[in-house]
Order: C-alpha cells, then structure tokens, then sequence
C-alpha cells in the first residue's frame, strides 16, 4: 500500500479483543470454537487502538478500554504499536 505525494499522513483504527496468556492455552482446534471461546473468557478485554503516522516521521498510538470508556481513560504514546506504526509510516516513504 502507499499513497500518493499529497497525502500527509495516515491512520489505521482496529478494535480487539485481548485476553490474559493462560486462555490461549487448551483452545479448541476449530478457529470459531476458539474465538467463541476468547470471546466468552470472563478477563476478556474489549479494546480500541488508533495509529497514526506522519510523512515527517511523527506517529502516535492511542488505546483505550471498552471498560473504561471516558475520554480521559486514553493511553497515549509512540510505542505503544510499534510494529504497527513502523507498518503504516512504510506506506508513506516515497519511491525514487
């Protein structure tokens, strides 16, 4: 993926579902039966992130928890993605 000169920058929004380590072990072999499995794990976490990257080089990662849904319960920083924000600002670089 890339885009054109006059695109500024880019921002990817994804929603998922995180669990803690030990209710991945023992999941069924079938990907839907593990899923609902995930999804009906009483520690799951429902959780929004947002990347962003700039052609300058700026990227930022917000986060936040579906439980704790309040404007001021965002986590903010530049690591907390990093793959993913490596990802998006290679879209970005200009081919010569």
């Amino acid at each position: 993926m890339a885009w054109p000169p006059d695109v500024e920058g880019v921002a990817l929004a994804i929603e998922r579902i995180v669990v803690p380590p030990e209710a991945e072990r023992d999941l069924p072999e079938d990907r839907r039966e593990a899923t609902d499995a995930l999804m009906a794990h009483p520690a799951r976490k429902d959780v929004r992130l947002l990347a962003a990257c700039l052609r300058d080089g700026e990227r930022t990662c917000l986060l936040r928890q579906r439980d704790f849904d309040e404007d001021d319960a965002v986590a903010v920083g530049q690591d907390l993605a990093p793959g993913l924000t490596h990802a998006l600002a290679a879209t970005l670089v200009e081919e010569d």
